[in-house]
């Protein structure tokens, strides 16, 4: 028998409410607490689209990628904290940034409380995952953050944006040209960080992956930096900072190899560790683009 959306939506608010309780208070244990937000988030979709599951063959909206969505809201990631290093003497210097593919918004959020002097403004392609960007925006208290829908392939011009930023986003649309174009021309920022996976050669691999229990086919793209760097400088911009993302932590490797799931592999007599998400390395790079005349 079917729920009514009347009925999904006030077991949503309800149980929203027991959720805010819980955490505040400390009533249950944290994983518990995570779980339950997870529940609670798909539970929402379920209305929004009203069926429990849907699945898209070009999106990050199936319903394990929301899970990853919605974990960042309950656990910063190592890469969004060693990020906000890399950014923070270009942020503490400017007043406005744009964040390009921000998702559900759980990363820009974290930035921006970091930075409170700084207006911060999330755009994504994604109608549903703003939407519910702009759902958890609501129930918290911050002044400097908004989000709205756009897309990397057809931005809005804008003017007065200091700086760009986009987090696991660059590598994951079909191609790098157009995108950086059209953040060059329309934005015109003084600078742009972006984490993504690169290449210091010159060779770019274009990369799309079938994953056939969802029928989704996503993009690992890893671009050449040279190649970056070639089109930063037909526009009057350059390279200026390249930092590979070294993380130290151990993430086992998942039990269900279906689906693409980051986990760690410790490389012999060294403190690093290799990043696989299914059968790709990857090679995750922070990078800074500046315009030619400010460096």
């Amino acid at each position: 028998m079917s729920l009514s959306l009347t009925y999904i939506h006030k077991l949503y608010q309800h149980f929203n409410t027991v959720l805010r309780l819980s955490a505040k208070f400390a009533l249950f244990p944290r994983n518990l607490l995570e779980i339950s937000f997870i529940l609670s988030t798909n539970l929402h979709l379920h209305l929004l689209y009203n069926k429990s599951v849907f699945k898209t063959s070009t999106s990050w909206e199936d319903s394990l990628s929301l899970i990853y969505h919605s974990k960042q809201w309950m656990e910063t990631k190592q890469s969004t904290y060693a990020f906000v290093k890399f950014i923070k003497p270009k942020v503490m210097a400017g007043k406005k940034v744009l964040d390009i593919g921000c998702g559900t918004g759980a990363a820009l959020y974290y930035i921006a409380k970091t930075f409170p002097n700084t207006q911060f403004n999330g755009i994504d392609k994604s109608k549903n995952l703003i939407l519910l960007a702009n759902q958890k925006l609501a129930k918290l208290e911050i002044a400097n953050l908004k989000f709205n829908q756009g897309n990397l392939f057809r931005l809005k011009k804008l003017k007065q944006i200091d700086g760009v930023v986009s987090l696991q986003t660059i590598s994951w649309v079909k191609e790098l040209r157009k995108p950086m174009t059209q953040i060059f021309k329309k934005i015109n920022p003084n600078w742009i960080c972006m984490s993504g996976l690169f290449y210091e050669g010159d060779i770019s691999c274009k990369t799309l992956v079938y994953d056939h229990s969802l029928e989704r086919e996503v993009y690992y793209n890893t671009y050449s930096l040279k190649e970056l760097n070639r089109i930063s400088n037909f526009y009057g911009y350059k390279l200026t900072k390249v930092k590979p993302f070294k993380i130290d932590i151990d993430i086992s490797e998942p039990k269900n190899k279906d689906h693409m799931s980051t986990f760690t592999i410790q490389i012999a007599d060294s403190s690093d560790r290799l990043q696989i998400s299914g059968p790709i390395l990857l090679n995750w790079y922070f990078v800074m683009i500046e315009k030619s005349n400010n460096s």
